[in-house]
C-alpha cells in the first residue's frame, strides 16, 4: 500500500555536534527513512514548509516521490491573544519598557543565532528595551546579563504564552530553520516577529504585517530590524486571528485526512 511519511527539519539534518545541523543522507535517521520508504509502494512525503519540500525534492532519496506541504498546527487553547499590559503585569515587567523575547530549546546552538541577538542588544544600547532569553543553556553560552534577562527553560505552555503576549517583538535570528514553532506560537499570541530571511521563515512572516525580515544576516541589520519593529504600530489582535486560522488543528487535520483517503 501507499503511505504518507512526514518529517521535520530535525529528521533530515544530522547534528555533527550540539551547535550545528548538517545535511547527511548517510545518517542513521535517513537510513531508517530509506528502509521504511522502500518497504512500501510510492510513499508521499509531507513537509511543514515549502523550503523543506524543495530540499527533499532535490535529494537523491526522495526526488521522484510525491510531495505535499502541510503546516504544523498550533494549540490555540494554549497560545492565544492576551492584552500586553496585563501580560507584563503578570510577569512583573515594567509597563514603560519595550519587551523583546528570544525563545529556543538550547541557547548554545549556533544555528539559533543567539550570538547575533547578544551583539545586537549591545549595539542598540537602549535602556527602554527589556530583553528576555528563554531556553536551556547547557553549553554555557555567554549571556550579557546586564542587558538580557535570562529566565531559563519554561515547560508550562500557559507561562510561555504569557511571555509571548508580553513581548512587543519576538526576535528569532536563526541561521537556518524549517517552520519554527516559536513563530507560530508568538503569532498566535498576537506578537510580531523579527527574523533573518532564511529557511522556511519567510513563508511565515508577511513583512510589515506580522513581522519584519532583516535584509541580510548581520548584527547591524538585526539591530536595525529590532529598532523598526519596536517603533512600528502593529495590529496585535489581527496577527493572532490570522495565525490561529492558518495554523488551526482543524485545517491541518483536514489536509492529512485528504491524503490518507487518497492512499
Amino acid at each position: 500500500r501507499d503511505f504518507c511519511l512526514s518529517r521535520g527539519l530535525g529528521d533530515v539534518y544530522k547534528r555533527q555536534n550540539a551547535n550545528e545541523g548538517v545535511y547527511d543522507e548517510d545518517s542513521k535517521i535517513n537510513a531508517n527513512i530509506i528502509e521504511e520508504a522502500i518497504t512500501y509502494k510510492q510513499p508521499t512525503i509531507v513537509t511543514p514548509s515549502n523550503y523543506l519540500k524543495l530540499k527533499s525534492q532535490e535529494s537523491t532519496i526522495f526526488g521522484d516521490l510525491n510531495h505535499l506541504h502541510i503546516v504544523n498546527p498550533i494549540d490555540s487553547a494554549a497560545y492565544y491573544y492576551q492584552d500586553k499590559k496585563i501580560a507584563k503585569t503578570k510577569l512583573n515587567i515594567p509597563d514603560d519598557k519595550k519587551v523583546i523575547v528570544f525563545v529556543t530549546d538550547e541557547i548554545s546552538y549556533t544555528r539559533k543565532g543567539f550570538d547575533y541577538l547578544n551583539k545586537a542588544i549591545d549595539q542598540l544600547n537602549d535602556d527602554t528595551i527589556y530583553s528576555i532569553a528563554i531556553g536551556n543553556n547547557r553549553g554555557n553560552e555567554q549571556i550579557n546579563s546586564a542587558k538580557i534577562n535570562y529566565v531559563g527553560q519554561i515547560n508550562s505552555d500557559e507561562k510561555l504564552s504569557t511571555y509571548y503576549a508580553a513581548a512587543d517583538l519576538l526576535v528569532t535570528p536563526s541561521l537556518d530553520d524549517n517552520l519554527p514553532n516559536i513563530i507560530v506560537e508568538a503569532h498566535s499570541c498576537g506578537t510580531p516577529v523579527a527574523a533573518f530571511n532564511v529557511g522556511g521563515t519567510p513563508e511565515m512572516i508577511q513583512d510589515g504585517i506580522n513581522g519584519l525580515l532583516a535584509e541580510e544576516v548581520s548584527v547591524e541589520e538585526l539591530s536595525k530590524t529590532i529598532k523598526i519593529g519596536l517603533t512600528k504600530v502593529w495590529d496585535y489582535e489581527q496577527i493572532a486571528q490570522n495565525a490561529q486560522k492558518k495554523y488551526s488543528n482543524q485545517n491541518c487535520a483536514k489536509e492529512y485526512i485528504k491524503i490518507y483517503q487518497s492512499l
